[in-house]
């Protein structure tokens, strides 16, 4: 699956030819060479004007790699057409040319962005759109401080980034075309921009509820750095509550990644898996934003086992044996602890049925405590 752990401000590229019928190549419009080319997603769009004859029509090439055009379209212009590509993004040094003879650009994109660098480039200025797109993409950035959000969402906003409505879970503002709730163009550049700035101010506008994780004790780290789309998508995705990935734990793997094999392939696990991973999942335990307990627990250890493990209910002694204490004493073998369930049964995964750590026959599950 793609990375799509951290989530930015979702930029496009455009380049196009000269606005002249005698053009035979393309100009690119585009940052300058060099500049670098910050985003969220890992591709951008390319417009250039082709001539009508075929055999006169340059090649596009990303990184020495033929490009073939996702659609042409005729133009209003003479013996013209414009072809539209869609190209994948790679880390580091980008090199788009045309051939033969045509230009060439370089470009750095860098998909995690450290802040507003000047050299950032961003496509929604009002000089950047040519006058020959607009012969089929009419709508202009004047629209967007007057009309209606739900309109300049769908009339603005749509044409190009149409791969936002085709997710089974939405997000309320994209449902409804409310692109501007979050997004709010600069008065100066027409640029459009998180108006918060970071993500969890802008997320805590409507889901107010949330800003009190942070008073919590322990807090999951992209809520504690304030990322949400870390997990979510705020567009929408194809799971509830737009996560990018969901199941039993899927979502949670890609961080997590010593527990990958328990969620993919128990089967495969030595010893004995928990069921709750193929059951509940994660969150069967964990609190995915804070809890109050350690390793974002819902709720104390035992009373977070015994919500399952009924028969055990009440019980501090007298598990496994006589007057063993199963909770309020010190654990000797984990200082600064308490006795629980998981002073003997691991949450996870274990070598040893009943998820024990060690064997009963012989006392190896014992020794830990008992040297």
């Amino acid at each position: 699956m793609t990375n799509r752990w951290l989530r930015w401000l979702l930029c496009c590229w455009v380049a196009a030819a000269a606005a002249t019928a005698e053009a035979e190549t393309a100009i690119f419009l585009a940052p300058p060479e060099g500049q670098v080319w910050q985003t969220t997603r890992t591709h951008l769009s390319v417009v250039v004007q082709w001539p009508d004859q075929a055999e006169d029509r340059p090649e596009l090439r990303h990184n020495q790699q033929l490009q073939e055009p996702h659609g042409v379209y005729p133009t209003e212009l003479a013996a013209a057409q414009f072809a539209h590509f869609r190209l994948e993004l790679h880390e580091g040094l980008n090199r788009l040319e045309l051939v033969p003879g045509g230009p060439s650009l370089e470009m750095i994109y860098r998909p995690r962005p450290a802040g507003d660098e000047a050299q950032q480039y961003r496509f929604h200025r009002r000089q950047l759109l040519p006058a020959t797109c607009r012969q089929c993409h009419s709508e202009q950035a004047e629209l967007w401080p007057t009309a209606p959000y739900r309109e300049v969402g769908r009339q603005v906003c749509l044409p190009c980034h149409q791969e936002k409505l085709t997710q089974a879970w939405r997000h309320g503002p994209s449902i409804n075309y409310q692109c501007l709730e979050c997004h709010r163009p600069t008065s100066e550049e027409v640029t459009v921009v998180l108006p918060a700035g970071p993500v969890d101010q802008l997320c805590f506008r409507c889901h107010s509820g949330k800003e009190q994780l942070f008073k919590q004790p322990h807090v999951h780290a992209p809520v504690a750095v304030g990322d949400c789309t870390v997990c979510h998508d705020p567009h929408g995705d194809v799971r509830r509550r737009q996560l990018w990935a969901g199941g039993k734990g899927e979502l949670c793997v890609a961080c997590h990644g010593d527990k990958t094999a328990l969620v993919h392939d128990p089967e495969r696990v030595a010893g004995y898996v928990h069921g709750i991973i193929g059951g509940g999942g994660c969150t069967a335990c964990h609190d995915p934003h804070a809890a109050g307990q350690p390793f974002l627990l819902a709720v104390e250890i035992n009373e977070l086992c015994l919500g399952c493990h009924t028969s055990l209910r009440g019980v501090e002694k007298g598990h496994p044996i006589g007057a063993h204490p199963v909770a309020g004493a010190d654990d000797p073998a984990r200082p600064g602890r308490r006795l629980s369930c998981t002073s003997c049964h691991d949450p996870h995964q274990a070598d040893f049925p009943a998820l024990l750590g060690g064997r009963v026959l012989g006392g190896t599950v014992c020794k830990p405590c008992h040297r």
